[in-house]
């Protein structure tokens, strides 16, 4: 059978460098592809990508040319379908004229080209904003209550705690308090935080969803308008940046401190007690 071959371009204003290491580099991949990632950039090292939703990629290098080519060979988890990207790098005045080409011959692959196209076009994209503007276009397409929760204190964990409600978000506008326990979005039932962004991954930005939760031993409903995640305002200015990066480890270190005041050393590092939250998550 033919196998099926696309390829996709785009000028990127960074250096080649800098495009180079966000395809070999586990962190630089995960601001603008995936969610989790696992490489080891040498010739036959493994590359891991995994998405929140499930979605996970494997396969190994074929090919690295610093600054110049990458090729590295991506199956999924569930087809197994092969499919060999091949990304090339020319130096073009202040910019980098980046070709990608996606090959394989798997009928699985063959027959759903068009989806491996659209999906490489938006993460081409997301590469270029993210290193031309630093905007992961991701966030700005994530939808969000405006919220921190935690996995519920209850024996069964059923629901997430409401920790904290931003103002002006779609939670704080219908009314959503601390304290309250969120059960479902929809008909997607909510158990541990993790289940929360997985429902608002199956949602989008502008949609109406209906969010039940529990208040003082009361069921109630909301309908709430989605927004965008907020993005976190970064200062151009990296001096202005190491300053505030600054000023929030010596709060941070304050409140630990302040937290810790009187406390040994062994009873510091007890675990916490079976139900209590462990963690807080935005959504």
């Amino acid at each position: 059978m033919a196998g099926k071959t696309l390829i996709l371009k785009r000028s990127i204003c960074a250096s080649p460098a800098l495009v180079y290491l966000s395809v070999t580099n586990a962190t630089a991949l995960r601001e603008w592809f995936c969610d989790l990632a696992v490489v080891q950039p040498r010739m036959g090292g493994r590359i891991y990508c995994q998405w929140n939703d499930g979605l996970a990629l494997m396969g190994r290098y074929t090919a690295l040319s610093p600054y110049k080519k990458v090729a590295f060979t991506l199956r999924g988890d569930e087809d197994g379908d092969e499919a060999l990207v091949t990304i090339n790098l020319a130096d073009k005045e202040d910019c980098v004229a980046l070709t990608l080409t996606l090959s394989s011959e798997g009928k699985a692959w063959i027959k759903r080209a068009a989806q491996e196209e659209a999906r490489w076009n938006t993460a081409l994209d997301n590469l270029a904003s993210v290193l031309e503007t630093g905007v992961d276009r991701r966030l700005e397409a994530r939808p969000s209550l405006g919220i921190d929760v935690a996995s519920a204190n209850t024996a069964d964990k059923e629901g997430v705690r409401v920790l904290s409600v931003r103002v002006d978000s779609p939670a704080g506008q219908a009314g959503i308090q601390p304290g309250d326990v969120l059960l479902a979005v929809g008909a997607h039932k909510l158990q541990g935080e993790d289940s929360l962004a997985t429902a608002l991954q199956q949602r989008k930005v502008g949609e109406r969803v209906k969010i039940t939760f529990a208040r003082n031993g009361s069921r109630l409903n909301a309908t709430i308008a989605l927004a965008s995640a907020a993005a976190p305002n970064v200062p151009e200015d990296h001096e202005v940046l190491a300053e505030l990066v600054a000023r929030k480890y010596t709060e941070v270190n304050r409140d630990l401190t302040q937290a810790l005041k009187g406390t040994s050393a062994p009873r510091a590092c007890q675990r916490p007690a079976s139900g209590a939250p462990a963690r807080s998550w935005p959504t």
